[in-house]
């Protein structure tokens, strides 16, 4: 009878190890070879508000040659380390885009009245991305037939940045 205990008590400590060594393991994505439309233009293109507490960031523009079929949806763009979901245009229904806004550490008020500091935002926590890339690559999600898949496009284009002007100032 004890040996029976024993061995029974070795094989639930094996298989907690085992099931514990699989929530260790680094899922590894796999990268599509194609894509299933033509690319048509992809690109970004930095801005900057006129304004102190407009902020800045990057606009990051997909547009294709052709109408996405019906079973894929566009879904995020991993780009110099940050992820941003995708959008379809009201413009162009080829058209996708993804906005990145960086954060203005001058929005941040610090103070002894707790009641000031109360408009801080909480800053992103920042995810480690799966996948490395040069500066003018990519990754799009995108799920087709409802299961994810991830296309690596590798000519990225950076547009002429967006300088919007200052607001005027109400002073006389």
């Amino acid at each position: 009878m004890r040996v029976i205990k024993n061995s029974f008590n070795v094989l639930v400590f094996l298989l907690m190890m085992f099931s514990f060594s699989q929530c260790a393991s680094t899922k590894k994505v796999q990268l599509q070879e194609e894509f299933p439309v033509e690319f048509g233009e992809v690109y970004f293109q930095k801005w900057t508000s006129g304004i102190k507490e407009g902020g800045s960031g990057f606009d990051f523009y997909i547009y294709f040659n052709h109408e996405l079929p019906t079973n894929i949806d566009l879904d995020s763009v991993y780009f110099m380390n940050k992820v941003a979901k995708l959008k379809k245009s009201n413009a162009s229904s080829k058209l996708f885009i993804a906005h990145f806004k960086e954060i203005n550490k001058n929005q941040i008020v610090l103070s002894n009245e707790p009641n000031a500091e109360y408009s801080n935002k909480l800053p992103l926590k920042l995810t480690k991305q799966p996948f490395e890339l040069k500066s003018n690559q990519c990754i799009i999600s995108y799920i087709k037939d409802s299961v994810t898949h991830y296309y690596k496009f590798s000519e990225v284009i950076e547009k002429e940045p967006l300088l919007y002007p200052s607001a005027p100032n109400n002073k006389q």
